[in-house]
Formats: structure tokens, sequence, C-alpha cells
């Protein structure tokens, strides 16, 4: 149960169908490329993620039970102001859109069943990969 809601925070990081799509402007998709922590909401588990340049996401999901945080590596597209991030699970490729609400190269909201925020963090050396 924990691994299928840490998909579903995953897939709440691509902006997409969610919310009003029409009223939401195109996002410059370099934006995204960059190391990103969430900082709401604060009751659940923490997301890290990294977008690459080439299409590559990795996050980690800390669920904040005191174990290492679990890794989802996938692919992402920005369209308009949608982001589809794709992840395999279980050898299955899952995919999911989300609405990204605000795209700065300090803030990166989407809006999927409820707001995810994140802010630009620069990793501690051993944090990376």
């Amino acid at each position: 149960m924990r691994i299928v809601f840490t998909i579903g925070l995953i897939l709440a990081l691509a902006p997409g169908t969610g919310a009003d799509d029409k009223k939401a402007e195109k996002v410059d998709p370099k934006l995204v490329v960059g190391h990103w922590k969430q900082y709401e909401p604060k009751d659940t588990s923490q997301i890290t993620s990294e977008f690459t340049a080439d299409g590559k996401v990795h996050s980690w999901i800390d669920d904040r039970n005191g174990t290492k945080p679990e890794k989802l590596t996938g692919a992402y597209k920005i369209e308009g102001n949608v982001i589809t991030i794709t992840v395999n699970f279980e050898g299955k490729p899952i995919s999911h859109k989300s609405t990204i609400t605000k795209l700065t190269k300090d803030e990166f909201h989407t809006e999927f069943m409820g707001t995810l925020k994140m802010r630009r963090y620069e990793p501690r050396k051993d944090e990376k990969k």
C-alpha cells in the first residue's frame, strides 16, 4: 500500500488535467531542470526530485518512518502547462498528467488531488546520486 501511495505522490508532480488547463499559461520547460524539494503539504511523505534536461526524473520519497527514502526513476514531458511523468512499477509503465500552476526559477507547484509545492535547492555532495 505504501508503494502505491508513493507512486501517487510522484505522479502528482506531473502537472496535468486535474486543474483548469485553459486558464493556466504555457510554462518554460527549461525551468523544471534541476533539484526540487517539497515544502507543502507538510503532513505527508516528503518528495525530493531531480529533473534533467534530457527528460529524466529521479525522485526520492521519504515517508518519515526512519527508513531510507524510496527512489523512483522515470521520464517526464511538458506540453503547455501539463507535465506527464512516467515511472516503471513492477515492470509496467505508469503515467500520469498534472497541471503546473506555477513554475519559476525557484518555485514549482502542481495540482492533482491537491496542491504540491516545491522549492529549488542545491543538494549536498553526499545526496547526489
